[in-house]
């Protein structure tokens, strides 16, 4: 039962809070700990102290912002792109039709 308690409690918990907070996990885990295996508790114990990724939590989230923001960036540039291309396209048709009359025209 207490390993489901620490089961629940660690998929409400968004990773944000566990790794600032962790202490009614690892203290439920201390309850059960010399009853589990060894390598669950292991397994448990990772997840209790999960405070030790804060900053590579931290880091990780910079890291998907920029990378979400560098995205947008070359989105808009190629959307720019697109649309000096066809205003090119565009010009050189204006430029060609007169081009063209004045030849036939000599």
């Amino acid at each position: 039962k207490t390993l489901e308690d620490i089961s629940h409690r660690l998929e409400a918990s968004s990773l944000d809070s566990l790794v600032v907070d962790c202490g009614s996990i690892r203290s439920r885990l201390h309850e059960v700990q010399a009853l589990i295996l060894e390598d669950l508790a292991d397994v448990l114990t990772q997840a209790a102290y999960l405070e030790q990724h804060q900053f590579k939590l931290e880091k990780a989230k910079l890291r998907l912002a920029e990378r979400r923001e560098r995205k947008e960036i070359e989105a808009t540039i190629q959307a720019n792109r697109q649309l000096v291309h066809e205003e090119k396209t565009k010009l050189d048709q204006l430029s060609e039709g007169p081009i063209i009359s004045n030849i036939d025209r000599l």
